[in-house]
């Protein structure tokens, strides 16, 4: 009997953390994360983990990552901190591999505070679905709560011109932009559009949309600040 607990022991301790973990570490309140330029591949992936979680007294919740308001439960994020922005609303990433090589694909379970937070991270939105399969199949193994798959893409050839028009909708010396995405070009506020990028409006100029001003308020096609948004809605009601 004594043999057979510290064998027990061992595994226990030993054996890696395997997919049918996931499940039962996961809370009853779970919210799917997607990227707001998610494609097609990306939202079957998320699909595939909504189904591999889904239980009877689970509530499970889908949001784009500019609408995360709530970050109670726990999480799944499709896509890494680099291209999901609601990651570092409820934990401090700041590596877009997660630990590993450029060009991997990687499903990594990180328990933080009270949450257990589950990342899909990859540059091939192709390969991170397969993995989502794989996990709704329950065909892969967790080693260090971490399964990593793919090819390594070698240092230099990171930011070839090819490799940047297929990953980025716009470059910022070496940071990847998405469409819409803020960057900071020489410590002035820009964002993508398009493929360029695009400085963004002082208080008083001309818009079309809240991207387009630097405090992020758009309103009868002028920007706005905050100050002086709420005193024209106060002069405006003082004449209703």
């Amino acid at each position: 009997m004594k043999l057979i607990r510290h064998v027990l022991i061992f595994l226990l301790f030993i054996v890696p953390f395997t997919i049918a973990d996931i499940n039962n570490e996961m809370g009853n309140k779970v919210t799917v994360v997607f990227p707001e330029d998610a494609k097609t591949d990306l939202l079957i992936a998320g699909g595939e983990i909504t189904a591999y979680l889904t239980q009877e007294e689970r509530k499970i919740y889908t949001r784009l990552d500019t609408e995360v308001e709530d970050t109670t439960g726990d999480f799944v994020f499709i896509g890494g901190p680099c291209r999901n922005k609601a990651v570092q609303q409820v934990i401090t990433v700041t590596d877009c591999s997660l630990g590993e090589a450029y060009g991997k694909t990687v499903l990594k379970l990180i328990e933080h505070e009270d949450k257990h937070i589950l990342i899909l991270a990859g540059i091939n939105d192709k390969e991170m679905r397969k993995v989502a399969k794989q996990l709704r199949d329950k065909e892969i193994t967790l080693e260090n709560n971490t399964y990593v798959t793919g090819e390594v893409i070698p240092v230099k050839e990171q930011f070839l011109e090819e490799e940047k028009k297929e990953l980025c909708d716009c470059m910022l010396n070496d940071q990847c932009l998405h469409q819409w995405e803020l960057g900071s070009d020489a410590g002035k506020p820009v964002y993508c559009y398009n493929g360029e990028l695009i400085p963004q409006k002082e208080v008083g100029e001309p818009c079309q949309s809240d991207l387009e001003c630097i405090r992020g308020i758009c309103q009868e096609k002028v920007c706005y600040d905050e100050q002086s948004y709420y005193y024209t809605l106060f002069l405006s009601c003082s004449y209703c």
